[in-house]
């Protein structure tokens, strides 16, 4: 695939075989036509505002087609189809699998939809680890600071381990 936008993605879960639930998206994943060109590490943290069991987490650099807007259609599609029950009141809860998009190097966009960067991110260390093991001097298009800053500036004290 040579044209096309580079986003991050966060792939998270904490209920069944995590690890087989990743393979199984980043599998439909491809299957939408979105190229995976890295993956970080498997890191084991601890909920973040919830209880529940430990999750894992890993930010995989992907290239596609689609614009922002199909491509959060696509994730929430592999979502459910991974077994994701969404919450009806929206509250944080226990799950197969979660897709964020956390950036879109350059890109900056709001809608109902899709927020690009994730709005959050500069709040969550099982976040900003993965990410900035991939894109570590990406620029936060808005705070202006790149990933190792946010990562060394975030007050999360949540437990993040590598795994794998």
């Amino acid at each position: 695939m040579n044209e096309g936008k580079k986003y991050i993605l966060l792939l998270g879960g904490n209920v069944g075989d995590v690890k087989e639930t990743f393979r199984e998206a980043k599998a439909l994943l491809i299957q939408h036509g979105i190229e995976i060109l890295k993956e970080s590490s498997l890191y084991a943290t601890e909920p973040w505002q919830m209880m529940g069991a430990e999750f894992l987490n890993q930010a995989i650099e992907i290239k596609t087609r689609h614009n922002a807007g199909m491509l959060m259609s696509i994730l929430l599609s592999v979502e459910s189809q991974c077994g994701r029950l969404r919450s009806l009141k929206g509250q944080y809860t226990s799950r197969t699998l979660d897709l964020d998009i956390v950036h879109a190097f350059e890109e900056v966009e709001h809608s109902e939809l899709v927020q690009i960067p994730h709005p959050r991110m500069h709040l969550r260390k099982f976040t900003l680890i993965p990410v900035s093991e991939l894109t570590p001097d990406w620029l936060h298009p808005l705070l202006k600071k790149s990933c190792l800053q946010l990562l060394e500036e975030c007050s999360d004290t949540s437990m993040v381990i590598k795994v794998a």
